[in-house]
Parts: C-alpha cells; structure tokens; sequence
C-alpha cells in the first residue's frame, strides 16, 4: 500500500524552509566572515573594524536565509523569516558564547535585533519574488 505524504502539514509548510533558511543563511555569513577576514588580513585596518564587519555580515546572511525560507515556503513570508532569523541568532549566539564569552549584552542585542529585522525582511520579499 502506498501512503502520501500530506504538504500541508506544519512540518512540510514551516519547517523545512526554515531548516533551508537556516543552513543557508548560516553559510553565506560564514562565506561572508572569511571574505572579511581575509580582507583584514590583507590590508592593515584597524581592530574596530571588525564588529561592524561582523554586524554587516549578520545581517547580509539572515536577509539572504530569510529570502530562501520566504521563497521555498512560497506563503507566510513573516512568520518563515521570523523563524529563520530566531534560529539564526540561536545559532550564533551558541556559537559565540563558545568562541567569545565576554561580549557585551547590548552588543548582542542589536546584532540580534538587526538579524531578526533582516530576516523578515527577506521572508516577505522571498513570497513576493516566488509568485513573479
């Protein structure tokens, strides 16, 4: 006997863009990271620079992995951005508390913030652009 498998389901409809949005977005600020680091390697900038670099990057990689999830998950472009922006931050949040444990809190929470923000952004333009 052969069973289908239901689309509609939450886990078909949310979860498997967000888990896209996710993984995408995690690499394009990663690709994004390195491309910085080897730019402030290559030429002599200072050490300042490298927080805004890394809120730049945050925020390139969220909008990007919210524009996938938005356009994979074809409806619900806010709440699939939301989510995929959650994640994100879970994600590098867990990851730099293991890398850098004194970072301060308002630091994080704007990072936070500007990646959840970025993140909606590109859910909703990831539905718009599905339909075109």
């Amino acid at each position: 006997m052969r069973t289908t498998v239901d689309k509609t389901n939450w886990r078909y409809t949310v979860g498997v863009p967000v888990l896209i949005g996710t993984g995408i977005g995690a690499v394009c600020c990663l690709l994004l990271l390195l491309l910085m680091a080897a730019i402030l390697t290559s030429l002599d900038h200072p050490l300042e620079a490298v927080r805004p670099m890394a809120l730049v990057s945050g925020g390139i990689g969220s909008l990007l992995g919210g524009l996938f999830a938005g356009m994979f998950g074809r409806s619900r472009g806010l709440l699939l951005g939301a989510l995929t922006g959650v994640a994100l931050v879970a994600l590098l949040l867990l990851v730099g508390a293991a890398m850098l444990p004194s970072v301060p809190f308002g630091q994080q929470l704007a990072k936070a913030l500007l990646m959840v923000v970025c993140s909606l952004i590109g859910g909703v333009l990831g539905v718009n652009l599905r339909r075109r």
